[in-house]
């Protein structure tokens, strides 16, 4: 299952309030997830916590950010066919 930590801006554009610390290994599925301003407008920063593998998603909207693992899903396989790599 795919873990995304978010950020407290994230957080706060989701509306959901940050729990406890949650203590888990790196893998493959789990992801830091970040927002910046670029020209006014958000950009979403995905940093996979095992490879340190980076994608983003520009201009991020509110409903783009709300639908976060598939925008990763799409960003992540579009990255990656772009890097070389095949279905």
């Amino acid at each position: 299952m795919l873990h995304l930590q978010c950020t407290k801006k994230i957080l706060k554009i989701v509306g959901e309030t940050k729990g406890g610390p949650v203590s888990l290994q790196p893998t493959l599925l789990s992801w830091h997830v970040n927002e910046f301003r670029v020209d006014r407008r958000k950009l979403l920063f995905f940093t996979n916590d095992l490879t340190y593998y980076s994608v983003f998603w520009y201009p991020a909207t509110k409903p783009h950010i709300l639908n976060m693992k598939n925008v990763l899903a799409a960003e992540l396989m579009e990255s990656l066919m772009d890097a070389g790599f095949t279905t």
